[in-house]
């Protein structure tokens, strides 16, 4: 049986100025008090039963840390080449890459 999972990416910034977050975020070289850290999520959710599949968190800028390369990862855990996914437009250049695990159908709304 195929799972239908719903891709998506979201940009979160209230995230609480503590010290353990500035330690694992760009956060770390700022002074403090002078903002909020900005992080990327990307999540993977199932739409048969509404459970959480799979996340990644990165920081907003830098290299790995795109909403392409959040996939990548967790395409690796989560997705299977069976599975039907729903995205938005901005992973319509998915279909480019020969080593994608996802099929080779694909629909722009």
């Amino acid at each position: 049986m195929s799972t239908i999972s719903l891709l998506h990416n979201l940009i979160k910034r209230a995230l609480p100025e503590l010290h353990r977050t500035r330690l694992k975020t760009l956060m770390a070289t700022v002074e403090a008090g002078l903002g909020f850290p900005i992080l990327r999520l990307e999540i993977v959710a199932s739409l048969n039963h509404g459970g959480l599949l799979g996340a990644e968190v990165a920081p907003y800028c830098g290299k790995g840390t795109g909403e392409t390369a959040l996939l990548r990862r967790l395409m690796a855990t989560t997705v299977q080449p069976h599975d039907i996914c729903l995205m938005d437009q901005y992973y319509d250049n998915l279909c480019c890459y020969p080593s994608s695990s996802l099929g080779n159908l694909f629909r722009k709304l």
